[in-house]
């Protein structure tokens, strides 16, 4: 049943994922994994409508504060807690309630590794400390990422190029924390490089933005082998050393089970963007690439 739910989430419509998801709440309904589910599925056909229905909206409301009275695990709790504060923020449009709902998580400053980096006396604080730079980095990187992105700030012509460098500026970082061996975190840089050919594309700096797509691609590819590969190997970097690649069940990385990072980039290839160097040789042999990783 859960891994139905996952494999829908990611490949499958709007409302074949809701439809499955209303189907398992009502065989477990004392099952709050399932509960919030159901409650992701309904944010994910709402929430990108100009009209959201209230009657949806209330109903996943309801989901998750139902499953936030009862939840025992502080990760799945705070799990919840963003999911609501987006329900909040781009269901309602509700400013207020998306703030305090935020607010109900623990800063920043009194953290688990945070707590643990400052040394505890068990002989570990090294490791709990290469955890929180871990953590921290991506973070970081998540925030540069989402500052280009944010829907509030301009996105004139005139902002491109600065926004471009501050995502070769978030992939610098990754790399000097992580090394070579970036194993998850090639995600990160795979994404990033695909941004930056959007705005490449759009300034008509088209080799530039063929050579970010292959980039882009070779990030992706590496993700890719990393998930099938590295998981339960370490990091390797001085920063790093001896955090783990956890499973993919560890509620700290949310990965793609059913859809690779290649498959979800050629994806994105099709869009008309990319119609002016579609013709190219390069593009042509990328897409081929995309499409057949493991030939």
């Amino acid at each position: 049943m859960r891994r139905r739910l996952t494999e829908l989430s990611e490949t499958g419509t709007d409302e074949e994922y809701l439809s499955f998801a209303r189907d398992a709440a009502a065989r477990f309904p004392s099952d709050d994994g399932i509960r919030r589910e159901l409650a992701d599925a309904i944010c994910r056909c709402v929430m990108d409508c100009d009209t959201p229905d209230p009657a949806l909206l209330r109903e996943a409301e309801t989901l998750y504060n139902t499953v936030l009275s009862r939840a025992q695990d502080e990760n799945f709790r705070a799990e919840t807690l963003l999911s609501l504060s987006a329900l909040y923020a781009y269901g309602f449009r509700d400013a207020r309630k998306a703030k305090e709902t935020c607010q109900r998580l623990s800063p920043m400053k009194y953290c688990r590794e945070t707590a643990l980096a400052s040394g505890i006396g068990d002989g570990n604080t090294g490791a709990y400390i290469r955890e929180s730079i871990e953590k921290l980095t991506d973070a970081l990187g998540l925030a540069i990422r989402n500052l280009v992105l944010n829907e509030d700030l301009p996105n004139g012509a005139d902002t491109w190029e600065t926004k471009i460098e501050m995502l070769h500026t978030a992939n610098r970082l990754y790399e000097q924390i992580f090394g070579d061996n970036l194993m998850f975190y090639h995600i990160r840089l795979s994404f990033n490089h695909w941004v930056i050919s959007t705005y490449q594309m759009s300034l008509g700096q088209h080799p530039a933005a063929l050579n970010s797509l292959e980039n882009a691609a070779r990030h992706a590819a590496a993700y890719d082998r990393a998930y099938e590969a590295d998981h339960g190997k370490c990091y390797t970097s001085p920063y790093t050393l001896g955090i783990v690649y956890p499973s993919p069940e560890h509620t700290d990385f949310h990965e793609p089970h059913y859809k690779t990072n290649c498959r979800w980039l050629s994806e994105k290839l099709a869009h008309p963007r990319y119609d002016p160097i579609r013709a190219d040789e390069d593009f042509r042999t990328l897409t081929e690439k995309l499409n057949h990783p493991a030939d």
